[in-house]
């Protein structure tokens, strides 16, 4: 599963709409690595762009080029993009990215990061700034000009 979130700047500053971080506000920006980031991160999507591949071999799960169709952003908005690895099965026939989400959160509610003898199948949300993910790795690289 693939898609987008809205970030406040190019640090990957997410607002925090939850106080996730227990401060009392939420209005602040959380920072990739800060308590609460990452499920402010996936509750900030870009509702109306997903990308779904493989769904544990089924491709007929596959988004196809028709059904991606066009994609609207809002103006003036940044988009960060992340990726749920072993996701694909997570949102039903006819679902939306939301209940894909929701049912993530569900089974991996930490993000927990995957290790040697599961990674083919648990699921783990990458952000595109390295100290949002489990390990604080990068996994989705800028290439520069909106390409990662």
């Amino acid at each position: 599963m693939i898609s987008f979130y809205k970030v406040e700047n190019g640090r990957g500053g997410v607002r925090d709409q939850f106080d996730l971080n227990g401060d009392g506000s939420t209005t602040d920006i959380l920072l990739p690595g800060d308590a609460g980031y990452f499920h402010t991160a996936l509750n900030s999507i870009a509702d109306n762009f997903i990308l779904q591949l493989g769904a544990n071999g089924d491709t007929s799960k596959n988004t196809t080029a028709s059904e991606f169709g066009d994609v609207l952003v809002s103006k003036n908005q940044v988009y960060a993009p992340f990726i749920i690895a072993n996701g694909g099965r997570f949102i039903p026939t006819g679902g939306t990215l939301q209940d894909g989400i929701n049912a993530f959160l569900a089974e991996n509610p930490n993000n927990e990061g995957a290790t040697a003898e599961n990674f083919m199948t648990h699921a783990v949300a990458y952000f595109s700034f390295g100290n949002a993910n489990p390990d604080n790795t990068e996994h989705l690289k800028n290439l520069g000009n909106n390409s990662y």
